[in-house]
């Protein structure tokens, strides 16, 4: 036990230089720029977004998204959330099931550090900052139970009411009602993608992806209840009423290959 505080108080030092040199400084990238070299470009403003890349910071957006909106937006208001979830390193929701009370971040408050389930078996070897952000209690079965198909394509669903608990350190308050639509893509396309055989070896499958989510009728429906906008008919092809054109209109919170099909 001992040797985790020491750990935790030695990332804790690191994490503080990475700050103060600036080493960080525009590694990520500003919704406002439209030209490669950030140098020529005009300095993200609190209205513009950073593109993140990394477990820690894709892992845990939903809390950072929501802790940015109260932030200018306050807490009063009820809101809707998409979180969709690329599982697929472990098969499991553990991804999003962190920002719920579940059994392994038990005893921890929100925003202090926590090992993370099945550390050392996978992507995760560190320990991370509590991404817990909702009142309710899941536990892995629970939570898979509340998920259902999306007709047609590979993708599953789940709709959660859900209320806000404090964490510092996402900027989240609590008290806020939230309304969620978390999406499975039940996919093997991997989220790190990187050199060009690789991305041409995904490319078709992402194609197919991106396509499947377009064209799917059903989650069209079922998003368009989610967000209590009219329902499409079949003779309705147009793109403002796809399911994927629903995704950029209600502002999602994506994880994972998401970033790469978008």
């Amino acid at each position: 036990e001992n040797e985790k505080f020491l750990l935790l108080g030695e990332i804790e030092k690191i994490q503080g230089l990475f700050w103060e040199s600036g080493i960080m400084s525009n590694l990520a990238t500003c919704s406002a720029w439209t030209e490669p070299d950030p140098k020529d470009m005009p300095g993200c403003q609190t209205s513009d977004y950073w593109f993140y890349d990394g477990g820690y910071t894709d892992g845990p957006s939903a809390a950072m998204s929501l802790g940015r909106y109260q932030q200018e937006h306050g807490a009063d208001n009820e809101v809707k959330l998409i979180i969709s979830n690329n599982n697929f390193d472990t098969n499991d929701n553990d991804n999003v099931l962190g920002y719920f009370a579940t059994p392994w971040n038990q005893g921890i408050a929100p925003g202090e550090f926590i090992w993370p389930p099945g550390v050392g078996s996978g992507p995760s070897n560190n320990p991370e900052q509590s991404a817990q952000i909702f009142e309710e209690y899941f536990d892995a079965d629970g939570f898979s139970a509340t998920f259902e198909p999306v007709n047609g394509t590979d993708l599953s669903i789940a709709f959660v009411n859900a209320t806000t608990v404090d964490n510092a350190a996402f900027g989240v308050k609590a008290g806020q009602k939230v309304s969620l639509a978390i999406i499975n893509l039940n996919s093997d396309i991997p989220t790190f993608i990187v050199t060009e055989p690789v991305i041409t070896g995904y490319t078709p499958t992402m194609v197919e992806l991106a396509e499947t989510i377009a064209g799917s009728q059903d989650l069209a429906v079922k998003m368009k209840a989610f967000a209590s906008l009219p329902e499409p008919t079949p003779e309705d092809t147009s793109s403002a009423t796809s399911a994927f054109s629903c995704f950029l209109g209600m502002i999602p919170v994506l994880l994972g290959v998401f970033f790469a099909l978008l």
